[in-house]
């Protein structure tokens, strides 16, 4: 190609490109240092570090749960310990009267699991803790290994609640027999002797124990008096076989000597810690563990013994009134008034109390008798529906031991009998959970409140956030401070729920099943709120020109960020809160007695209880023909 050519080709390419216009280069490089257009989810900005707040808080709040909420196991041990303690208070309504042999304790199903490997359990990982010894014996009850275990405990052990745990084991096992005063009848009814002597016969039961029969279990009672000398109880008891064998006399004898010494306690409390420590290594929930503690069979089947000594007390007494041994009969009701008071005054646990209440009203019944109006025919009693009469010896123990000695009685039995009435509200909330679990479930569903929250809050704004989320934020004029406040705004359902529910629930000591639908509603108002306040504001904090919609979601992404951290600092702190709550009653149910719970709910009345008027009449009680 020729020079020429080559220039007339160069000439046409710069016609078919023409230059530039003028200042296209300062346009180009502001181009290029302009924001790209936004393309949906790419730049939702914080959406991460909000999902991985809502992971971690789900993660520390909602973990601890499974190791702190309480199953059907506990509920149903609650119940029992609830029927045990309100069987006590009717038998406080009929004192001294007909009652049979005790039964015995049985182990309830749902613990029968735990009471198969609780020997292998404790020899392997405690063979030489006495405690852990005694507590598998109670929960074996009933089979070959559980005496081997509590001897075994006994042996090892200086205290005397493994002591009281082989005790009540060997009366329940022991030599059966029956004479009419360990069934609480009248020597002076010669119709009620009869049938009650026709009752053994038919029964056919002995009315006389060999020694031989009763060598091993005053063994055990000899050695417990030897660990305990001043413990009442393993000389009452002995009281049981020396009757058996007919040796009225000694029995006697030993039934005033236990009421000399101070106290009179079968342990129930420290064999029920015991059981419940057990439970808990065993892998049960110190929820259930410490409820399904008080249904180990433990010391009550000595208390039952015990109530049969006073009833043989107070047929022995009044045998000696109806022969002329007056002296006699006053020393055998004083000393089972005594044992009763005695048993009050050392009781840790409340079914404790209310047997040694149970005593005392024995013991003073042929002074002043509790009688139902049903019998009565008086109507208004102010005693759970009764009153306080003379007894059927009251004029026999005034001329031999004063009016005012029976007037002591008398007090002192108006305020037993007041103090169980002040127990009954105690024992009605048995059935209940104790107030930290309440309070640990309160805290858990408002922590779920919380979560649910923020969980519908991130899905709002990462539906909002999809598309022309700069175009949005540019709608409006509301800054940080004014999310945080509508934030706080919308949030106030949320926190009425919570603060009301508190205040209900507490009131209540228990959930009510309104309580849902008060969640629930808080749920839906509180979203109803995030969405309308800040369309409500956007009216007044939009720009120039910007549509309402726009402003809206501008609006939304600036309150949201802040009530997903709000929601998220609740769930986990309403969590944790609800966890150390959980955590709470079985620190406190190891280290303080059932008695301190009662009189802790109860309060100074227990001391100084009111007396209601008309509570007793000093006359005989009338009788209503039927």
């Amino acid at each position: 190609m020729s020079k020429q050519d080559d220039d007339r080709l160069t000439e046409l390419l710069k016609a078919a490109r023409p230059a530039p216009n003028e200042g296209w280069r300062e346009r180009a490089l502001a181009a290029m240092a302009a924001a790209r257009r936004d393309r949906g989810g790419r730049h939702l900005g914080w959406m991460p570090t909000a999902a991985g707040t809502v992971l971690v808080a789900a993660a520390l709040a909602f973990v601890p749960y499974s190791a702190t909420a309480p199953s059907g196991m506990m509920a149903g041990a609650l119940a029992a310990q609830q029927a045990a303690a309100a069987e006590v208070l009717e038998e406080l309504e009929r004192p001294g009267g007909g009652e049979k042999p005790a039964r015995r304790e049985t182990l309830p199903e749902h613990l029968r699991p735990y009471a198969e490997r609780a020997a292998a359990f404790v020899r392997e990982r405690h063979p030489d803790d006495p405690e852990m010894l005694m507590a598998a014996g109670m929960l074996t009850r009933g089979t070959e290994e559980a005496l081997a275990l509590l001897k075994e405990a006994a042996e090892r052990s200086s205290g005397g609640a493994t002591w009281a745990a082989y005790a009540g084991l060997m009366l329940e096992t022991g030599p059966p027999y029956a004479r009419p005063a360990n069934w609480g009848v009248d020597p002076g009814d010669a119709e009620a002797l009869a049938e009650t002597k026709q009752e053994i016969a038919e029964a056919g039961l002995p009315d006389k124990l060999s020694p031989d029969d009763v060598a091993p279990v005053m063994e055990v009672l000899r050695r417990w008096q030897e660990v305990e000398p001043e413990n009442g109880m393993p000389v009452a008891l002995e009281v049981r076989y020396l009757y058996g064998l007919h040796r009225d006399s000694d029995a006697l004898l030993r039934w005033e000597e236990a009421s000399s010494l101070p106290e009179v306690t079968a342990h129930v409390q420290e064999t029920s810690w015991a059981a419940g420590r057990l439970l808990s290594e065993m892998k049960m929930p110190w929820w259930d563990a410490a409820s399904a503690a008080y249904s180990v069979p433990t010391g009550l089947g000595s208390m039952a013994w015990l109530r049969e000594g006073a009833r043989i007390g107070l047929y022995e007494g009044r045998l000696a009134q109806l022969e002329g041994r007056a002296e006699e009969a006053v020393r055998c009701w004083q000393a089972t008034i005594d044992i009763g008071r005695h048993m009050q005054d050392s009781a840790g646990t409340l079914i404790e109390c209310l047997v040694g209440i149970a005593v005392e009203g024995i013991g003073a019944s042929p002074v002043w008798v509790w009688q139902h109006d049903g019998v009565t025919g008086i109507p208004n009693g102010p005693l759970v529906g009764g009153r306080l009469f003379h007894g059927r010896a009251h004029d026999f123990f005034v001329a031999h031991v004063g009016e005012a000695a029976a007037d002591d009685l008398r007090d002192s039995l108006l305020r037993a009998k007041v103090r169980s009435m002040l127990s009954r509200s105690y024992v009605q909330g048995l059935g209940a959970f104790p107030d930290e679990q309440t309070r640990s479930l309160l805290l858990r569903a408002l922590s779920i409140l919380s979560a649910s929250l923020l969980v519908a809050f991130l899905v709002v704004f990462g539906a909002i956030s999809l598309r022309a989320r700069k175009q949005a934020d540019e709608a409006t004029r509301l800054r940080r401070r004014g999310g945080l406040a509508l934030a706080g705004l919308s949030l106030l359902p949320a926190l009425g729920v919570g603060v009301v529910s508190w205040v209900g629930v507490s009131a209540a000591a228990r959930f009510q099943p309104v309580w849902g639908a008060v969640f629930f509603g808080g749920l839906a108002l509180s979203l109803v709120a995030m969405i309308l306040v800040p369309l409500i504001v956007a009216r007044w904090s939009r720009q120039p020109g910007a549509r309402l919609v726009t402003a809206w979601r501008a609006n939304l992404r600036r309150v949201l960020p802040v009530a997903i951290v709000l929601c998220a600092v609740f769930s986990l702190g309403l969590g944790l809160a609800g966890r150390h709550s959980a955590a709470a009653w079985p620190r406190r149910w190891r280290t303080e007695s059932e008695m301190e719970r009662v009189l802790a709910e109860i309060g100074p009345e227990w001391f100084e209880p009111k007396i209601p008027e008309d509570a007793w009449r000093a006359e005989p009680a009338p009788r209503v023909e039927r």
